[in-house]
Parts: C-alpha cells; structure tokens; sequence
C-alpha cells in the first residue's frame, strides 16, 4: 500500500514537473557576445581601446625612463663597481619602479572603470530588451549564458541575436 502510494505520488509529481516545464521556458542570451557584435558594443569597444592606447602611451615613457636608469646603472658597475653615486642611482630606481608600478595599478583601474561606464548602459539596454522578449514569448526566465552555469541548451532558446538586432535598432533609432 505504501509502496503504490508512493509510486502514484512520484507519477503525479513527474507529470506537473513535466507540464510546468512546458509551461514555463526559459531563455538564454550571451551578454560578451551582445557586447562584442552589437553596434554600441562596438563603439564602446574602440573606445575603451583608444583610452588604452592612451593610457599605455604614458607608460611607455615611464618605462623608457626605467630603461635609461637601469642602463645608467649597469654601465657604472661595469665601468667602477665601487662608484660612491651607485647607490643613490640604485636608490632612485627602486623608487622609480615604485613609481611606475603604482602608475600601472592606477591606469589598470582607470581602465576598468571606463570599461563598466562604457558597458553599463548597453546591459541595462539589453536587460529591458530581454524583459520585452520575456514577456513576449512568455519565457519565465532569461539567463546570460555566460553567468549561468549552464553548458548545453536547446538552441531555440538562444535569445542573443535577437536581443542584437533589438537592441541594434533602438541604438540607430536614437541616432548613434
């Protein structure tokens, strides 16, 4: 008796799992590739590139001037190890390193600020996006893929192009 309780508990249980999930699908899109191939993903890409570029631009003439200040020091240990300025030239490059390593960590920071401002407003485009499809094609969830944990999904349920070319009009329509 406990047994085919049971068993008619676990049928009834498998069969509403099975109509809920009929019921209720779900969505995937791939937020990186949204980014990558959507207009302003674009923009927002090359400019955060020519931020780079700028950003680099400054460290490469601070490290040039670490180059020039290691080259200084090693041509005054070949030339006299025993130099009483070696140590202060020593001194002011380690200082100089110093320098530079803070300038990096700070241009590294800079760099992903500007990325999650550039970014910013194209995911809260994108997230109205999704709730419009949502609800449109009555998914009752919408997952970034990238996010999600998940591998494999049915490919029907891959909202990303859709959500571009959405998201691609609202850009052109604002003139962008």
């Amino acid at each position: 008796m406990r047994r085919t309780c049971l068993a008619v508990l676990c049928v009834a249980c498998l069969s509403f799992c099975g109509s809920a999930r009929a019921e209720s699908p779900i969505g995937f899109v791939d937020m990186t590739r949204i980014i990558q191939q959507s207009s302003a993903g674009a923009a927002a890409m090359k400019e955060l590139a020519a931020f780079k570029e700028q950003k680099n631009k400054s460290l490469a003439v601070k490290e040039n001037d670490l180059q020039g200040r290691r080259d200084q020091i090693n041509q005054k240990m070949s030339d006299n190890p025993k130099d009483a300025g070696l140590p202060k030239l020593q001194k002011n490059y380690q200082e100089a390193v110093q320098a530079y390593n803070k300038l990096q960590a700070d241009h590294q920071a800079e760099i992903q600020k500007k990325d999650r401002e550039l970014t910013h407003g194209i995911l809260e485009e994108v997230y109205l996006i999704c709730n419009d499809l949502k609800r449109e094609k009555g998914y009752a969830y919408v997952f970034d893929k990238g996010q999600s944990g998940i591998i494999v999904f049915p490919p029907e349920n891959d909202l990303t192009t859709e959500v571009i070319k959405r998201y691609d009009a609202k850009y052109k329509a604002r003139g962008k």
